[in-house]
């Protein structure tokens, strides 16, 4: 499961830092919030998991739900900030966009980091 988790990741990375010349940003946004919804149920499936073998107590379950909300607003409001930026398709709301995507895909990061963590505690 790790493995699939840190290879979700490393393709987020990609998509959300690479631009490719034949597609347009638009194409790129989607298929970044996408692999980040992807990544997000991958990382909660994988808690899920851990949790349902015994392998993160209640504090660790807490805290992790703590850390997916926190991700989950900011998601949203990547969400949000996308949409402004399909209305108005001007410089500073697809900045906007950018700075908020940035800071979900830390969010996750933030995430992923903590069940790693578990996870190699519980090896």
């Amino acid at each position: 499961m790790k493995k699939k988790v840190l290879t979700i990741l490393a393709v987020l990375l990609c998509l959300s830092l690479a631009v490719a010349a034949c597609d347009t940003f638009e194409k790129n946004a989607y298929r970044s919030m996408y692999t980040i919804g992807t990544t997000y149920d991958a990382l909660m499936e994988s808690a899920a998991d851990l949790y349902g073998q015994g392998l993160i107590a209640d504090e660790q379950k807490a805290e992790i739900i703590k850390l997916a909300n926190i991700f989950y607003v900011s998601y949203q409001s990547a969400v949000d900030a996308f949409d402004v930026y399909l209305k108005l398709k001007d410089k500073e709301s697809k900045e906007a966009f950018q700075v908020i995507l940035a800071e979900t895909i830390a969010k996750l990061g933030n995430v992923e980091d903590y069940l790693r963590r578990i996870q190699e505690v519980t090896k």
